[in-house]
């Protein structure tokens, strides 16, 4: 019985650093993600983003549509000059799609703002699901017409 106990508790303590590591390689392929997203977004080459982002994004978003409000953004905000995360944690979409979700806090040449990045956690690889910036900066260009040099 005793050593049913301890091969038990060896075969949940492997099963925990296994989890912990697997957690720990996908939170680096976020970041991996979010720094090749940002260096796209930089270079105003938003046709990449969209083109490696998940079938399930462009179910829901055409590629021009996509492109248009990413580069809307790009041109109000400018370039990102400096992020840091602040936030990350899992959760599933409404049909049962295992997300990744990280927040930046983010310095743009013309604003800042907190970006949201959903990440699909496909078998290989990490891949865009949605994409959020909450920017007061963004709002009060684009509606009130107010610049930030």
């Amino acid at each position: 019985m005793r050593k049913l106990a301890r091969l038990s508790f060896i075969f949940f303590l492997a099963l925990s650093v296994s989890c912990s590591q697997d957690k720990e390689a996908r939170e680096r392929d976020s970041e991996r993600y979010v720094s090749l997203f940002q260096k796209k977004f930089n270079e105003k080459d938003i046709a990449a983003i969209y083109d490696n982002a998940s079938d399930n994004l462009k179910v829901g978003v055409k590629k021009e549509e996509f492109i248009g409000s990413i580069e809307k953004i790009r041109e109000t905000l400018g370039e990102n000059i400096s992020t840091k995360k602040d936030k990350i944690f899992y959760l599933e979409d409404t049909n049962g799609v295992p997300l990744l979700v990280v927040t930046y806090n983010t310095r743009f040449a013309k604003g800042v703002g907190v970006e949201t990045f959903m990440l699909e956690l496909e078998k290989k690889r990490v891949s865009l699901h949605r994409y959020n910036i909450n920017s007061d900066d963004l709002v009060r260009s684009l509606l009130l017409g107010e610049k930030k040099d």
